[in-house]
């Protein structure tokens, strides 16, 4: 189950007061990263968007994506699952981990992968590989005569266009493909008496 905010009254504090509390807890710790992410949460709640803006940018002196990142972590159910002492304790490496799957976190658990004293690649080990696979190498096809790949590269061709075509046309394609077969023919023949 998430963890609500700490407090949900609006608007009792002001941006110096939460920017306080956060410096206040912001430690290397997993326990207190996890209450700077709760704080910045209510902090979104209380201030709405122009002091929130304010406590971040200019109180706190924190880009918009680490912000992000930090309620991201708040956000993760399964990160607040576990004892803290399992995780490691710097912010990204949790932001990185809120982007696991459930199962794949589990997983790291499960696994010991994920560990207090991990790192970034380790994290490897539980993501799929996005590396395309290695093509497999082109099979030569077996050898197969000329006269019987034409005879099944024809029959492909027409199996797979004649349902496309309308049977009242059918007797016009034959006809086209039987005249095609006879100029080939004639060139043929004439290749052959001028040799």
């Amino acid at each position: 189950m998430k963890p609500r905010a700490l407090h949900a009254l609006k608007n009792m504090r002001s941006p110096e007061e939460f920017a306080k509390i956060i410096r206040g807890k912001w430690q290397d710790n997993v326990s207190n990263v996890f209450d700077v992410c709760r704080w910045l949460e209510t902090a979104k709640e209380e201030l709405g968007g122009a002091g929130f803006v304010t406590l971040y940018r200019d109180e706190l002196k924190w880009s918009k994506q680490m912000v992000s990142h930090l309620l991201k972590i708040a956000e993760c159910e399964f990160l607040q699952e576990v004892h803290p002492g399992v995780l490691p304790a710097h912010w990204t490496m949790l932001y990185v981990l809120s982007r696991l799957t459930a199962e794949q976190f589990q997983e790291g658990i499960d696994t010991g992968v994920i560990h207090a004293g991990m790192e970034r690649k380790d994290i490897k080990a539980l993501k799929p590989s996005k590396e395309k696979p290695k093509a497999q190498p082109r099979r030569k096809p077996p050898s197969i005569p000329p006269f019987d790949r034409c005879v099944m590269e024809v029959r492909s061709l027409v199996v797979e266009l004649l349902p496309d075509i309308p049977q009242d046309q059918w007797p016009r394609l034959i006809a086209e493909l039987r005249a095609e077969i006879d100029d080939i023919e004639q060139k043929k023949i004439k290749e052959g008496e001028s040799k």
